[in-house]
């Protein structure tokens, strides 16, 4: 149940608080409650059983402000079961954001210091002045306003008004440079809307650490290890057009690796990162369009597993050819990449970091004779089964995997890795030396719509 009071001046509204909460101390039964003020009127919202298509509680019904100054409920009932977390995190966050203040929040289960930070979150807010009309505004939201329809980042589309706690202003990440949202309320959102690379990295950026909800759970507690886990799974099956759409929804701000410093110090502009990339691949393919077109091509097979078996490329350079320079930014597009280890007999845990991961990035492989074996699985992207430290062994399920060497590998020629890998010669690129940035991971995409190996699958109309 949602509702309106609207008591007559401000110390009406005053008046109106206390007597409500004074009346909610004396109730041990109760699931759900908010109760906020909001410049000329109050909001109460809570969950109760309801006799006769209406609210039977004791604590509200004796309320005088309630009986005299309630205004008429033009929403339509909806069931507290049909909720899931997303829907109870936007309910709170709308009754404690742009400038509704909670003067009383009791969740059932909830930690009580989390029901004293939530409110202190409303109080702390810049304040927001009186506006005309502002009553007919909240009581006028519609249906949607108590999940009555799917939050903007659900829907896929820019989102409407009403939705209570539309989570994110609507904002659009511009070249990758991270904007100012609202502040997330759940880690769930934390981690859609505000990415890092990799994901659990989300600890150094300060949507987190100043955010007063969010900063008081370690990063082991056991619902963000659980949130953080579904969400690598959730991108993990992402194709390259599906990060495409979501890199374009409304009020997704990646960080990817700029959780350091500023995106604009570490990055270039997407444009810009366009033009550096096609500079270096025309010096690495001596401006031969064919040449490069195949290599894309190839990349995106292998990255999105095109061809079966060939799940693996290899770029072999001196150092300084600008392998990192182009392959951190791919990786990067893709979050959630692993990095495997040296391959030796000291060595039990080599592949575990590709467990559950997008791709891998092996740097500068170095393996011995008996790993060809396993190698020949996860480089023909067959499904395996690797040790991971105090897990077990945890199957690995053929992510993409780019290999960079300066060295010769005697697998490049080996016919065993003919099906499953690639190798490209680069040569050193000295003119790389005056950029002073990184390639903004947004620029992979376009690209690939560049050469024409994919068509964009965003229509701005």
């Amino acid at each position: 149940m949602s509702d309106v009071i609207v008591p007559p001046g401000r110390d009406g509204v005053i008046q109106c608080v206390e007597e409500l909460c004074q009346h909610l101390r004396y109730v041990f039964n109760k699931k759900f409650v908010v109760i906020c003020q909001h410049d000329d009127h109050v909001h109460v919202a809570h969950v109760c059983k309801q006799t006769t298509n209406s609210c039977r509680c004791s604590w509200l019904v004796i309320s005088k402000n309630f009986r005299r100054y309630k205004r008429r409920n033009i929403r339509r009932r909806v069931y507290a079961c049909d909720f899931d977390a997303a829907d109870w995190s936007d309910i709170v966050g709308y009754f404690c954001t742009n400038g509704h203040i909670a003067e009383e929040v009791f969740c059932d289960g909830a930690d009580v210091r989390l029901c004293s930070e939530i409110r202190n979150f409303s109080k702390n807010q810049n304040s927001v002045s009186s506006q005309k009309g502002m009553v007919e505004a909240c009581i006028h939201q519609g249906p949607g306003d108590l999940c009555g329809t799917k939050s903007a980042y659900r829907r896929n589309d820019a989102g409407g008004r009403g939705h209570i706690g539309a989570r994110k202003l609507p904002s659009k990440s511009q070249n990758g440079v991270h904007q100012q949202p609202n502040v997330p309320m759940t880690f769930e959102d934390l981690f859609k809307y505000f990415p890092t690379c990799p994901p659990d990295a989300f600890v150094n950026i300060k949507e987190f650490y100043l955010n007063p909800i969010l900063n008081k759970y370690d990063e082991n507690d056991k619902l963000v290890r659980i949130t953080l886990r579904n969400w690598c799974t959730i991108i993990r099956d992402w194709d390259i057009f599906d990060f495409n759409t979501y890199y374009n929804t409304t009020g997704v701000s990646p960080y990817f690796n700029a959780y350091s410093r500023s995106s604009n110090n570490l990055y270039f502009t997407v444009e810009k990162s366009l033009d550096i990339a096609n500079e270096l691949l025309n010096f690495q393919f001596q401006n031969n369009a064919t040449e490069i077109y195949n290599f894309l091509n190839t990349l995106y097979c292998v990255l999105d597993k095109k061809i079966p078996k060939l799940n693996s490329i290899c770029i072999y350079s001196p150092p300084s050819a600008g392998k990192n320079f182009f392959f951190d930014a791919v990786a990067s597009y893709f979050l959630n990449y692993g990095m495997f280890g040296t391959a030796n007999k000291n060595n039990n845990f080599t592949w575990a970091d590709g467990a559950g991961k997008r791709l891998v990035i092996w740097n500068e492989p170095n393996y011995e004779q008996h790993h060809i074996e396993k190698m020949k699985e996860l480089l023909g992207g067959d499904t395996t089964r690797v040790h991971v430290k105090y897990k077990g062994d945890q199957p690995l399920q053929g992510p993409p995997i780019i290999l960079l060497t300066n060295n010769y590998l005697s697998i490049c020629n080996d016919s065993l890795f003919t099906d499953r890998l690639r190798t490209y010669r680069w040569e050193a690129a000295p003119f790389l030396k005056d950029y002073a940035r990184k390639l903004n991971p947004l620029f992979f995409f376009k690209l690939l719509v560049q050469w024409k190996i994919v068509v964009d699958n965003i229509v701005i109309l």
